[in-house]
This record gives C-alpha cells, structure tokens and sequence, in this order.
C-alpha cells in the first residue's frame, strides 16, 4: 500500500507539473501579458 500511495502521489504532482509548465508558457506567449 505504501508504494501504491506514492506511486499515485507521484503521478498527481507530475500531472501538476505539467498543467503548471502549460499554464505558464501559454500566460508567456498571450500578448496582453
């Protein structure tokens, strides 16, 4: 169970990551900003 639960842990904070990475390119690239 302990590595399940960090298995998934890890995969939320990578799947964060990734949101975050895109969020920020998309705000760098978006003109008005």
């Amino acid at each position: 169970m302990e590595s399940s639960t960090k298995h998934t842990i890890a995969t939320l904070l990578l799947c964060a990551a990734i949101v975050a990475a895109t969020v920020i390119a998309l705000a760098a690239m978006t003109p008005g900003a």
